[in-house]
């Protein structure tokens, strides 16, 4: 990952809560959740950003002994040219089926539609699992106001012990040329990745997820590093909200069990845009290994 000479150098640490609340139904199926034309960074805008996140839970696996730190190292300048980051949950807890899939991850999809037109639909893109497809490939895809521009996808189960049984998994997805310009109309912004990537690794003992993203567009100034389900309003000049977009987004069972689902980021358009739906654009979950 690029990243640029600077003054200063930045360290960041925040805690994070394991949610309590029902499990979303984004856990059941991240990537049926999720969802690219040339994009341009724009001045307030980090080049590329990345997003990193530890949740460590006790060996009872209570929720309220769960606790996180975000810590994240980087370079940067007066505007960060990197961000980076990753998520690991560990599980203490055995015996309980885990509420999040083996393994798979996904480069996006999309179901929304515009005041007097079709409804858009993009089936989920380059989807892999660990049980079958482990390899996937998505060609461009292209629909009013959306452009993927294609990516592919690994699922991976490597034999650690053989003698043991003992197994780790890795699973990930990598996007490319991600436009988004429905919210133009309305007077909004061109939304755009040039790349993106998301993964997810498990053990026995835990799961690491992570995720980056460049050329970076339209999304406005972004925190350095990008928190756990940090949400970003998308505005026309005046200050109306079109949409909002929920990027880093971690979703844990309600019962942890070490198992996690990642979505980079997920656009929600708001009753201004003229739109209803949402974009979801790169995902990957796991679960710990045998």
């Amino acid at each position: 990952m690029r990243q640029v000479k600077a003054a200063r150098v930045l360290s960041v640490i925040a805690a994070a809560a394991l949610a309590a609340g029902p499990l979303p139904a984004a856990a059941a199926s991240p990537v049926a959740a999720v969802p690219p034309a040339a994009v341009t960074g724009e001045a307030d805008t980090p080049a590329t950003v990345a997003g990193a996140t530890t949740v460590r839970l006790a060996a009872a696996g209570h929720a309220d002994q769960a606790t996180g730190t975000h810590t994240v190292m980087t370079e940067v300048g007066e505007t960060p040219a990197t961000v980076a980051g990753a998520t690991t949950t560990r599980s203490g807890g055995a015996g309980r089926a885990p509420a999040t899939p083996a393994g798979v991850a996904g480069i996006g999809s999309a179901s929304f539609t515009q005041d007097g037109g079709a409804p858009v639909e993009v089936a989920p893109l380059a989807v892999c699992s660990l049980s079958g497809p482990t390899a996937n490939t998505a060609a461009e895809v292209s629909v009013p106001g959306l452009r993927f521009g294609g990516g592919d996808s690994t699922c991976v189960t490597t034999v650690v012990d053989p003698g043991d049984h003992i197994t780790a998994t890795a699973v990930e997805a990598k996007g490319r040329g991600f436009r988004l310009s429905a919210l133009v109309p309305a007077g909004g912004p061109r939304l755009g990745f040039d790349y993106y990537r998301v993964g997810c690794t498990a053990t026995r003992d835990g799961t690491v997820a992570n995720w980056e993203a460049g050329g970076v567009a339209g999304f406005g100034e972004l925190p350095n590093p990008v928190p756990v389900n940090h949400r970003q309003d998308i505005t026309t000049a005046e200050g109306v909200v079109l949409a909002t977009v929920t990027f880093n987004e971690i979703v844990t069972p309600q019962r942890p069990d070490g198992s996690m689902a990642l979505t980079m980021a997920r656009i929600r358009f708001q009753p201004e845009s003229g739109i209803t739906g949402e974009v979801v654009v790169g995902a990957a979950a796991c679960s710990p290994t045998p």
